[in-house]
């Protein structure tokens, strides 16, 4: 494989994961991006007019894809266990885009990343974005893979996540 440009190299189209690295190839004649999930490296997407753009990834975080869409999750849980209220306003406070998960996102993050030994989780419960009713939320329980409601007073961990 022959690097023409910095980061860019010609490969089949689709998504390829090599050695950390993510390779997204529009087509076989179009030069694809590679983006490695933890620096600042290009990554390939599309303006109104269908022209390529580059974005960047955030200095740390994980990469999911959700209804074909990249997520970025946070490489760490927030520190402390919180009620749903303040988990909200703790992802809201990291910065631009930071956000509790939605509940598709946080069964993406277990079988993309946590069934791969990918992003430390741990085997409790994280609070989803997505409310059940006034006093419930969802949350994805990593020790079986099922999401629950829980009431929104209960601290329960979080693992922020943003669109890149």
């Amino acid at each position: 494989m022959q690097l023409n440009k910095p980061y860019q190299t010609r490969l089949n189209y689709g998504y390829v994961w090599i050695i950390g690295v993510y390779f997204l190839l529009i087509s076989p004649t179009l030069y694809g991006f590679a983006a490695n999930h933890r620096t600042d490296l290009p990554w390939p997407s599309q303006d109104k007019n269908n022209s390529l753009t580059t974005d960047t990834l955030p200095q740390s975080g994980l990469i999911i894809q959700v209804k074909g869409q990249h997520i970025v999750v946070a490489d760490e849980d927030l520190p402390t266990r919180v009620h749903w209220k303040e988990a909200q306003t703790m992802c809201s406070q990291l910065g631009k885009g930071w956000r509790l998960p939605t509940k598709g996102e946080l069964e993406a993050m277990y079988t993309q990343l946590h069934l791969q030994d990918r992003g430390n989780f741990y085997g409790m419960g994280y609070w989803s974005s997505q409310e059940v009713d006034a006093t419930n939320a969802w949350v994805m329980y990593f020790l079986d893979g099922y999401a629950y409601p829980t009431r929104k007073h209960i601290p329960i961990k979080v693992r922020p996540v943003r669109t890149p």
